[in-house]
């Protein structure tokens, strides 16, 4: 434990001291509080409409701004952060040659890919806090239902999980960053468009497929549903991508 520590310790020291966390950073909380912004306008403008028009239902801030700003704030704006996160992680090792060092170390091959997950998780998790003002100030001003921002939140970090680990993977086959992060987005639109076959899969057979749908179970996180084949799904597919970046570093070792 004490070795995936240390590892996860130097991807979060040597993010932050880097131009380019900031980078990240800022597009995450701008980008995240520009659609805050944008639902609080929409929806100070349904509520005119609804001033005005006689026997029409007032719209709550839990519909009209919480659920659409996990869905199209927090959730959208990952398809670009996971990858500037993770595609560093590996390649820049296999780049600047410390990779052998690290292969050659006492260090285990999972330590090292659980250490390095576990930095990305960590600059994820800072991220996702930068950004706890935006419930914070929904919960402080208004009416929304607090079971709905603990489980969104819980339900994107999820999925942010489950993405960065999927950057690990593509990382640690190649030593170029940029070709990484597309590596990533196009894994993480596979896992997308696949779980959109598994959800119509449900008209022809039966759902066989539903429980690898991504949309599904995040939509039950955004509607404050705790189920427990969200998590499976989630930490399932995380343990998976891990076990895939082990088993690639492994066949590297040995080369």
């Amino acid at each position: 434990m004490r070795a995936i520590l240390a590892v996860a310790r130097r991807e979060i020291y040597s993010f932050f001291v880097s131009p380019a966390a900031y980078v990240v950073a800022t597009i995450f909380i701008v980008t995240v509080s520009v659609w805050f912004l944008v639902l609080i306008f929409q929806n100070i403008s349904a509520q005119l409409t609804v001033q005005l028009t006689p026997g029409a239902r007032q719209p709550t801030l839990t519909d009209k701004v919480l659920r659409p700003f996990l869905m199209n704030g927090l959730f959208r704006v990952l398809w670009l952060v996971a990858p500037l996160i993770s595609m560093r992680l590996l390649s820049e090792d296999r780049k600047q040659g410390t990779a052998d060092l690290l292969l050659s170390s006492p260090i285990t091959t999972l330590q090292l890919v659980l250490g390095k997950y576990l930095g990305a998780l960590a600059i994820m998790a800072i991220l996702f806090v930068a950004t706890m003002h935006i419930p914070l100030f929904l919960v402080l001003g208004g009416n929304v239902d607090r079971g709905v921002v603990f489980a969104g939140y819980l339900g994107v970090f999820l999925t942010a999980a489950m993405f960065l680990a999927a950057g690990v993977f593509a990382s640690s086959l190649t030593e170029n960053q940029i070709v990484a992060a597309l590596l990533t987005m196009a894994t993480m639109l596979g896992i997308f468009l696949f779980g959109k076959l598994a959800e119509a899969s449900q008209r022809f057979l039966g759902g066989v497929f539903t429980p690898f749908s991504l949309g599904s179970h995040l939509e039950d996180f955004i509607r404050g549903i705790l189920d427990s084949s969200g998590f499976v799904y989630f930490l399932s597919m995380s343990a998976f991508f891990v076990f895939l970046t082990q088993r690639t570093i492994d066949s590297q070792r040995w080369r």
